[in-house]
């Protein structure tokens, strides 16, 4: 019959391929992502436990929410979205990563109840979005402007994103060098953290870190004898510095480094040839007043020899954080080519002194051209220096951000459940279903406060229900500490940066939100691996009823 069309449904995708549509695909993409955030609800706030991660054989242990998501070998794309958006988090303001991840799947949790109360994804979605505008403008509200010379503020901001990770001691002394640090660094009503490198010393307790005056470049760890130069070592002071942001070598980059030799001849004029460009590479660096060069990659054993006799030390395998640091104290102009290097792109020093410290030994240029310092971290093992890296990164972020920015709003959950009450409040003028999602959206951000009380050790129902009271009574900075309950966060020095905890917001939402538009999840054929459809590398996607459709490994 003219028009009629066959209802018979017509395979268009290989069979090889892996499909998950509809419901079980939404389903599945749900319980991934809250599974990432049940990973760590129990790390939130300075009572939150620890996760021992065993990798390769290494033990670590720590609670720091980025740090967890970062090892989890993670299979299930929407679980790797959400990881994908803690490190967003963590990368733009330092910290919040453990609460933008549980407050994704706190969401996505309140949207599984309305889908299965029948509401369309796309109502949650419009109604999670309704929501986010009047949560940020609500936060933004709550924001108060802050002295960026207030280092007791500061201190308490940095300590902030210490909590639950060292003792009351510890986390008064790191935060208090936090902010020295970031004091050190600033420029104007900026934080320039290029002036600033860090060195990891094994040895000591965590207490002797120091901020020093200068750049301290580990030379055991960059490979650099001084043994040789001890004579002149002693005459450093005023020393000219060249950057070299490449390889010090007789071979440039684009030149051929392998030769085919069949004669004695063409072996030394191979010799002759290498030995005559190292000598005007020397020449060159005399002639320009070179007395150091710091090298980012490899300096040749023989370039370094050469320069040596004539009193010129190399110092390779500079780190960035280093090369950074020197250029900004010393007025250097990093060259990439040795041909590059003159008179007019040398630093100049003021002092240049040899140290050890934790049985390495350390060179140190101070100058007085520019700023710049060194963060010098100890710890008695190497599991424990990473974890105090981080946590000087998260800080010193975190610091960054409420200088740049400006606005600080409470802590301990103060905020989160001021506009939790503020959406629900504008829920009830919305017409339509998505009052009911916007409505969900206050109770997935009350669910922060609460898991910050379970953690400690209270009663979460009862600790909402007096922090509900007492923000009725007394506004919106009471809020949840883990020593004294219910108080004035701001009088206990509970604060958090306002960008953080709206970037916190919206990257939670944005995330939660993708997820819920998704209906398909298709593993495809890799074409540009040229395999076909029988290829064993083709990714594959299962889901099994009885179980999850993700998988966690260590």
């Amino acid at each position: 019959m003219r028009g009629h069309r066959s209802q018979t449904p017509i395979q268009s995708i290989s069979r090889s391929t892996q499909q998950a549509s509809g419901e079980t695909a939404l389903e599945a993409n749900i319980t991934a992502a809250q599974a990432i955030a049940e990973t760590v609800r129990s790390t939130l706030g300075p009572r939150g436990r620890d996760k021992m991660l065993i990798t390769d054989g290494t033990v670590i242990v720590t609670n720091d929410g980025s740090s967890i998501l970062h090892r989890l070998d993670v299979t299930h794309p929407a679980a790797s979205l959400l990881v994908s958006t803690a490190e967003s988090q963590e990368s733009g303001q330092g910290d919040g990563t453990s609460s933008t991840v549980l407050f994704a799947g706190d969401l996505l949790g309140e949207a599984e109840g309305l889908l299965e109360d029948g509401l369309h994804p796309r109502t949650v979605i419009q109604g999670y979005r309704i929501a986010l505008d009047h949560a940020l403008e609500t936060v933004t509200d709550l924001g108060t402007a802050i002295d960026a010379t207030d280092r007791e503020l500061l201190s308490n901001l940095a300590a902030t994103t210490m909590t639950g990770r060292w003792d009351a001691d510890r986390i008064a002394f790191l935060a208090d060098l936090s902010v020295e640090t970031a004091m050190a660094a600033r420029i104007g009503d900026r934080i320039d953290l290029d002036r600033v490198a860090l060195q990891k010393v094994q040895g000591g307790a965590v207490t002797d870190s120091e901020l020093i005056d200068g750049v301290a470049i580990n030379l055991d760890q960059s490979s650099t004898d001084v043994a040789s130069f001890e004579p002149r070592s002693t005459d450093w002071d005023g020393s000219t510095i060249a950057l070299l942001d490449g390889e010090l070598n007789v071979r440039t980059g684009g030149q051929v480094t392998n030769a085919t030799v069949e004669t004695a001849a063409q072996l030394d004029e191979i010799e002759r040839h290498e030995t005559q460009t190292i000598e005007h590479i020397v020449r060159q660096f005399e002639a320009a007043g070179v007395d150091i060069v710091f090298c980012q990659k490899q300096a040749a054993d023989r370039i370094t020899a050469q320069l040596g006799r004539r009193g010129i030390l190399v110092v390779e395998r500079t780190r960035q954080d280093e090369f950074d640091a020197l250029e900004a104290l010393t007025g250097a102009t990093r060259v990439v080519k040795p041909a590059d290097v003159d008179a007019s792109v040398l630093g100049q020093t003021t002092t240049v002194d040899l140290s050890v410290s934790g049985g390495e030994e350390f060179i140190t240029i101070r100058s007085d051209t520019g700023e710049a310092h060194t963060l010098v971290l100890r710890a008695g093992t190497a599991h424990v220096l990473d974890e105090l890296k981080r946590i000087f990164d998260d800080s010193l972020t975190v610091i960054k951000t409420a200088v740049t920015e400006g606005e600080v709003v409470p802590g301990g959950g103060a905020a989160e459940l001021w506009v939790a009450e503020a959406v629900r409040s504008r829920a009830t003028g919305i017409d339509g279903p998505e009052q009911l999602a916007a409505e969900s959206f206050a109770d997935a951000l009350e669910a922060l406060p609460k898991t910050l009380a379970r953690n400690a050790g209270v009663d979460p129902i009862d600790t909402l229900t007096t922090l509900r009271a007492a923000q009725t009574d007394r506004g919106p900075t009471v809020g949840f500490d883990a020593d004294a309950g219910v108080v004035d966060v701001l009088d206990r020095g509970l604060v958090e940066p306002l960008a953080l905890k709206r970037r916190l917001l919206s990257n939670a939402t944005e995330a939660a939100t993708l997820i819920l538009r998704i209906d398909d999840v298709i593993a495809a054929v890799d074409r540009d691996s040229g395999q076909g459809e029988e290829s064993t590398d083709t990714p594959t996607y299962h889901v099994d009823d009885d179980g999850y459709p993700w998988a966690i490994g260590h």
